[in-house]
């Protein structure tokens, strides 16, 4: 391409730029190198500035606005600091969990606001363009940047336990990334008596706690309405020898059976029965409740009367199975401050796993390609000494699967 046709090609996008209202990029790059005038600008050096991922990026988000919610909503952050990266999590409006900067344009709606250092959280809702002071902002979410931070492993006994934890809006994974400080752990389950473990972060250590449920000893009878009446019939023989006393059972079962779905079965008198496909049970009232593995989230809890020599059907309503599948992933990340420098990227699965990748970034960046199981990814950065908390990421099928990460 000639410089003639360069020319055109940046009087072009600079025209599309300046309508859009939206890019103050080239600016501020301009006046951070020293340009003060357009003297001595030839086509080459302008087009040394051009970030043509970042226009391209601009004029697609200034099309979806226009095309949806007229040009969007202008979220700007007043005196915005790196140092500490906030989240929006749209609530009732479309959209994912995106990171804020110091410009941000966003469909109307409500939005909950959190910081991975913070131990709180924020909701707006965003009807018009609004200014926030940054600082008020990281007050309100409890971000204090002056804090280390620790991470947290919890063992937990039965597994399916659901774990509350105290201090902070982030949920519960193996290995979650806390500041510093004191923090309250409350672990439930049904059958079992709830716990609660306070427990300190201390910076860049490991804490590993280990909580295991006693099982609740039931003394009163529930009330079913029907009247309580049993029978215990011992027969013997003369000489004071018992005979085995044969116990009266019913045949339960439980629909559907999947491995992402638990059952659990619990007796009147508080004793618990491992689900299986076709299960056995003395007579009497059980409790039986679905919940997901995953999530840990209740889907339906049912009562059922077990009688003798019968059968009995519990159907439960459950979503469709999520089908793990592994997807062609790609990471894109722009840089200045980091040209040639030997970097480590890791992805946490919610289950704690790691993938790590070390690579060098180039003069512009860095674009990686590599496959992940569907899922969500805690994303991070660490580059000479200076970690950078990338965020979360979602792997789906029914998406591109491109991120693009400034670490500027």
């Amino acid at each position: 391409m000639n410089n003639w046709m360069k020319g055109a090609v940046v009087c072009l996008v600079l025209t599309v730029l300046m309508s859009c209202s939206k890019v103050s990029k080239l600016k501020d790059i301009a006046q951070e190198e020293g340009v003060a005038t357009a003297t001595g600008w030839g086509v080459d050096t302008l087009l040394q500035y051009l970030d043509v991922d970042y226009l391209v990026t601009k004029m697609e988000e200034n099309r979806v606005h226009s095309a949806t919610n007229g040009k969007g909503v202008s979220l700007t952050l007043v005196n915005w600091q790196s140092n500490v990266v906030i989240h929006a999590e749209p609530v009732d409006t479309v959209g994912a969990k995106r990171r804020i900067f110091a410009s941000n344009y966003l469909k109307p709606g409500t939005y909950i606001f959190t910081s991975a250092i913070g131990s709180a959280s924020k909701t707006l809702t965003l009807n018009k363009d609004i200014r926030f002071d940054f600082f008020e902002l990281t007050k309100a979410l409890k971000a204090d940047v002056s804090k280390g931070r620790g991470r947290l492993t919890l063992n937990i006994t039965p597994k399916d336990a659901r774990i509350i934890l105290y201090g902070t809006p982030e949920k519960y994974h193996k290995g979650i990334k806390l500041p510093e400080g004191k923090y309250t752990v409350k672990v439930t389950s049904p059958g079992y008596e709830d716990e609660t473990v306070s427990l300190t972060i201390k910076d860049d250590q490991l804490t590993t706690v280990t909580i295991n449920l006693k099982r609740r000893q039931v003394s009163e009878t529930p009330q079913t309405g029907q009247p309580e009446v049993e029978k215990i019939v011992v027969t013997g023989s003369k000489n004071g020898n018992l005979k085995e006393v044969e116990i009266e059972t019913g045949e339960l079962v439980i629909t559907p059976q999947r491995d992402d779905i638990v059952f659990t079965i619990i007796a009147a008198s508080g004793e618990v029965y491992k689900n299986s496909p076709s299960l056995k049970l003395p007579v009497g009232d059980y409790r039986v409740t679905a919940k997901m593995v995953a999530t840990v989230e209740i889907l339906e809890t049912k009562s059922v009367r077990i009688l003798g020599e019968q059968r009995h059907t519990l159907n439960f309503s459950a979503p469709e199975p999520v089908i793990d599948t592994e997807l062609p992933v790609t990471l894109m990340f722009k840089t200045s401050q980091l040209n040639r420098q030997r970097v480590e990227i890791t992805l946490t699965t919610v289950n704690g796993d790691t993938i790590r990748r070390r690579e060098r970034m180039g003069r512009n960046g860095l674009d990686i390609e590599l496959k992940l199981m569907t899922g969500e990814y805690e994303a991070e950065l660490v580059a000479k000494g200076v970690e950078y908390d990338l965020g979360t990421i979602r792997i789906a099928s029914d998406k591109s699967n491109k991120f693009q990460f400034l670490l500027d």
